[in-house]
């Protein structure tokens, strides 16, 4: 993902994501390269700022809620 946003969402059970940005100055929701979690029942909307940055996101049994 380069520079985008995507749509607010909610996690039932968490989200666990891998950041690994190619261009090193590259922010995921404002947090650089390394794992975030996000607890149950929290929502954001996903943001990459500052250049490239692949994403890998582990959804518990799939869950994700778009609002």
């Amino acid at each position: 993902m380069r520079d985008v946003a995507e749509p607010d969402h909610t996690h039932p059970h968490c989200e666990i994501d891998l950041i690994k940005p190619p261009d090193l100055d590259a922010r995921f929701d404002q947090h650089p390269a390394g794992w975030l979690v996000y607890p149950p029942g929290s929502a954001h909307l996903s943001n990459v700022s500052q250049g490239r940055a692949l994403v890998s996101y582990l959804l518990p049994e799939g869950q994700v809620q778009f609002s």
